[in-house]
């Protein structure tokens, strides 16, 4: 149960996790819906194309910068890496309130990409700093709290991109994403600042060699190479598929 959790360590950091989650779904299917039904072409590209580049561009970042904000996670204190995701979350949330009001839809494109970086520098993040706010025999329930946060969010987001959807005002549109930004910088805010020793990790410039790490990491542990094969199908299917 919650109370066996510390819950001013960790109702903070579960509400940063979930409003971030639930901002990702309510941009990205604002979007996307608003170039289905207003059939938005962009370089050629019709609407059906830009929609699944939208959904792409989420898997897309977790693709190309996973193991640097993997190494960043492990390399610098979580709660401060934390705290600068989501100012820069609200960063964007600017940009895309520029991009509905003067309806260009590139730079909305393009905003919904920036969330994809972001949210792949806090998915480290999201799992890694657990252990240091609850006690290892909660670790289990702590982490369902979480997956059952994130999906809740995705439902809400969902829910609630289509609901923004209806009514035609970029005020609203902006308004609404940089108040759950704001919210959850402020929260962010109030997670205990604990102090960790930096890690002795070296952050090289060869773009591809955390990804050459990772694989050979992975090679010949089969078992967990699949399940990490299981997991990305998972999450590349439905954000890849068209709709529209």
């Amino acid at each position: 149960m919650l109370t066996n959790l510390n819950y001013k360590k960790f109702a903070p950091f579960f509400w940063v996790q979930f409003l971030g989650a639930m901002n990702d779904n309510i941009i990205k299917n604002l979007l996307v819906i608003l170039i289905a039904y207003k059939g938005i072409e962009l370089y050629g590209m019709n609407s059906q194309t830009l929609i699944a580049l939208v959904g792409a561009s989420f898997i897309l970042t977790n693709i190309l910068f996973s193991p640097y904000a993997g190494l960043l996670a492990d390399k610098y204190n979580k709660v401060k890496v934390m705290r600068i995701t989501k100012f820069v979350e609200l960063f964007i949330m600017l940009i895309a309130t520029f991009g509905f009001y003067s309806g260009n839809y590139l730079v909305l494109v393009v905003s919904v990409f920036l969330m994809g970086v972001q949210s792949t520098f806090f998915g480290p993040v999201k799992f890694s700093i657990i252990p240091t706010l609850v006690e290892n025999k909660h670790l289990s329930i702590a982490t369902s709290y979480v997956e059952f946060g994130t999906f809740l969010a995705i439902l809400i987001g969902t829910i609630g991109g289509g609901m923004l959807s209806k009514v035609s005002s970029w005020q609203l549109y902006g308004v609404t994403l940089c108040i759950v930004s704001i919210v959850g910088i402020a929260l962010s805010l109030a997670q205990p600042l604990k102090k960790e020793r930096e890690a002795k990790l070296e952050i090289g410039y060869n773009f591809f060699g955390g990804h050459i790490k990772l694989f050979r990491i992975l090679s010949g542990q089969w078992d967990v190479f699949n399940i990490v094969v299981l997991i990305s199908c998972f999450w590349f299917f439905p954000s890849t598929t068209k709709t529209g």
